[in-house]
């Protein structure tokens, strides 16, 4: 795969601000590395969206992205509501209002670190250093 069509099947999983650099890396990468970047499992930020819509006060969007305490956190939110609803409807309305301020705002954040973590995984791979190139032999060979 050559680093354009490497580039059109990345474009929608980083921000837009960061396509003129990757372009750039990617145009000098060696093939080794965009075989490298093609394997990475970059987390689509559609489904991070779309969990957070349907499934964000349960905090399934947060577990998407691997942020599992936030996500705990919304989940023991949610079920607090739920509780309060019962026993304390005043209390359960500012809940409900704290919870779906937490889930909207997290439609934005979510999709945000989707693509901040894709841009940086994909930039690991192209700041790595091969474990076969000389400078790392030599000093493996004078231990």
């Amino acid at each position: 795969m050559d680093s354009g069509a490497l580039l059109l099947s990345i474009k929608d999983k980083v921000a837009k601000k960061d396509i003129p650099q990757l372009q750039e890396r990617l145009s000098s990468a060696s093939e080794d590395k965009i075989s490298q970047i093609v394997t990475l499992d970059l987390k689509k930020p559609i489904v991070g969206l779309l969990l957070g819509f349907f499934f964000g006060g349960f905090g399934a969007d947060r577990f998407y992205i691997g942020d599992k305490t936030l996500g705990i956190a919304k989940a023991v939110l949610f079920g607090v509501t739920m509780v309060l609803e019962r026993f304390a409807p005043t209390i359960s309305l500012i809940f409900r209002l704290i919870l779906l301020a937490w889930v909207v705002a997290d439609l934005f954040l979510v999709w945000k670190k989707i693509k901040e973590t894709n841009y940086n995984q994909i930039i690991g791979v192209l700041d790595s250093t091969d474990s076969t190139s000389p400078s790392a032999s030599s000093v493996n060979d004078s231990q």
